[in-house]
């Protein structure tokens, strides 16, 4: 909800992707329900919140090149 006020104040389109912050949300939310599992380092943590946001770029891109995804975003 937060990210959605934020979006509609800098008049982002409903729908269309704002970089970084809609990779962040999913892979931090990701590694917040993770982290109930596996106890992740402060390492772990700069890792995936450096990597993780463009490891979700490049798989988002490659579902598109391979027909799986009708956008790349």
């Amino acid at each position: 909800l937060m990210k959605s006020f934020f979006k509609r104040r800098v008049r982002v389109s409903p729908g269309k992707s704002w970089f970084p912050f809609d990779q962040l949300d999913y892979v931090i939310g990701g590694a917040l329900l993770g982290s109930i599992w596996v106890d992740f380092s402060w390492q772990a943590w700069i890792i995936i919140i450096f990597i993780g946001p463009i490891l979700h770029i490049v798989v988002n891109h490659l579902a598109y090149w391979l027909h799986i995804r009708n956008e790349a975003w």
